[in-house]
């Protein structure tokens, strides 16, 4: 996995073709906020996008490129698709 997706942990984790180049990709939200006294919050997470090459590679997406941002203590993600045939984002944080 690349560098961005090891800064915390993931927990909602969805495979999804987020840049609607015909190949799946990975998009995960986390962190961890539960006390710890020993290491602190694990919050360096903002949200990853990995994008796939169709042949199980995938690298790190940009923030500026993708737009995906997610501050806080997320823990599940999920999609819907509209009756329009949109997909919408469903993340909740704890």
């Amino acid at each position: 996995m690349p560098k961005s997706a090891q800064l915390a942990p993931l927990f909602g984790i969805h495979v999804v073709d987020f840049n609607n180049d015909g190949n799946l990709d990975i998009v995960g939200v986390g962190n961890d906020y539960s006390p710890d006294p020993l290491t602190g919050q694990q919050d360096a997470c903002i949200g990853v996008v990995m994008e796939g090459d169709g042949k199980n590679n995938f690298t790190s997406a940009l923030l500026e490129r993708t737009g995906f941002l997610v501050r806080g203590d997320a823990k599940a993600f999920a999609t819907i698709t509209t009756v329009e045939n949109n997909i919408v984002y469903l993340i909740t944080q704890n």
